[in-house]
């Protein structure tokens, strides 16, 4: 994947696991001030396909469980997609922690027997902030393996 040379990117390789998932790498955007308290970030995570679920399996699952999780939540919008010339699924979402809204875009992608999730997470207000620099990032990715 390409990124902005301003972004910091952190490598994980396989130290952190979440929902089956290895935390690949995370990308942070630059802090825009010193009261910057929520930099946005992609984070990619890759696991094994689990009983043999289909990626709307996936998204269904990860849609119910975000729903009973996340005061607030609210689909902006769900629908079919290729990344990397692969199948995909996007999912756009917002959820409130106290009076902050944020927006979250989450990239599902099957491919061989691999899950590869990609989450890009922004403060609703500044979620037009990074649009085009996160199109270009998930439009750079492919898996190589």
């Amino acid at each position: 994947i390409q990124y902005p040379s301003n972004w910091e990117k952190i490598d994980f390789g396989q130290a952190i696991e979440e929902d089956d998932r290895h935390v690949v790498v995370t990308f942070l955007s630059p802090p825009e001030g010193t009261l910057d308290v929520f930099r946005e970030y992609l984070v990619i995570q890759v696991g094994n396909l689990m009983f043999n679920r289909s990626l709307e399996q996936y998204v269904d699952t990860q849609i119910n469980s975000l729903r009973d999780s996340l005061p607030d939540f609210g689909i902006v919008d769900s629908n079919a997609t290729t990344v990397a010339s692969n199948r995909a699924h996007t999912i756009v979402y917002t959820f409130k922690v106290g009076e902050d809204e944020y927006k979250v875009t989450e990239f599902w992608i099957i491919k061989a027997d691999k899950l590869y999730y990609l989450k890009y997470s922004t403060e609703s207000e500044k979620s037009d902030n990074h649009g085009s620099t996160i199109r270009k990032m998930i439009d750079s990715f492919r898996i190589t393996s």
